[in-house]
């Protein structure tokens, strides 16, 4: 269903790099590389985790909600099906490895 309710996003313009989103995240991705201190400054925890929720939010089919890292994930309905898609996600879009169980393991 995720494939089909992108499809339709990006055909009326809202989804993927339309959107604008993985352009704020890979420059956010590309300007920590460059500097990695920054992360050490609260801002860039914010953008992070406000990217991350709305990855999360796409996946579960939901509109985004404010703010969306103030939710725990077993409230927004993380189940191991959508925890699958999330892990892939952030291994494209974070470059990073996460274990599904470690994933559901902090859900509550």
């Amino acid at each position: 269903m995720t494939i089909y309710y992108n499809i339709a996003q990006r055909n009326n313009g809202q989804g993927g790099q339309d959107k604008g989103g993985d352009n704020v995240l890979r420059s956010f991705l590309n300007a920590t590389k460059r500097n990695p201190a920054a992360l050490r400054q609260p801002e860039p925890v914010k953008v992070l985790a406000r990217e991350i929720g709305e990855g999360l939010f796409a996946l579960l089919l939901k509109p985004e909600e404010e703010p969306v890292f103030f939710f725990a994930l077993a409230q927004l309905g993380l189940d191991s099906m959508i925890t699958v898609e999330l892990r892939a996600w952030w291994k494209s879009e974070l470059g990073l490895t996460i274990n599904v169980l470690e994933m559901l393991a902090r859900a509550h």
